[in-house]
């Protein structure tokens, strides 16, 4: 879990990036989203739309990947066809 630069938590994947922010880092950003008013871009160490833009572009270095509480439990990599049968004969 990490504090957004909105100051709200969030769950994260601990990949480079997030060893990057645990080590306080400051990433360089420009802010042309301004995403929310609570974001306060002169005090906090990175932007939150760049970092997970930049990880949806497969930029491992400087994105930052959302997860869910349950991503521990996932075990294996499955086709959306494969998951799909899964579920429906799960239910």
């Amino acid at each position: 879990m990490i504090r957004s630069p909105v100051g709200l938590p969030a769950r994260v994947i601990k990949n480079e990036f997030y060893w990057r922010l645990e080590q306080g880092e400051k990433i360089d950003f420009e802010c042309p989203y301004k995403c929310l008013k609570t974001c306060e871009k002169n005090k906090v160490n990175y932007c939150i739309a760049q970092s997970l833009l930049k990880a949806q572009k497969g930029d491992m270095r400087n994105g930052l990947v959302l997860c869910s509480l349950t991503t521990p439990l996932i075990t294996e990599i499955v086709s959306v066809k494969d998951l799909m049968t899964i579920l429906f004969s799960n239910s």
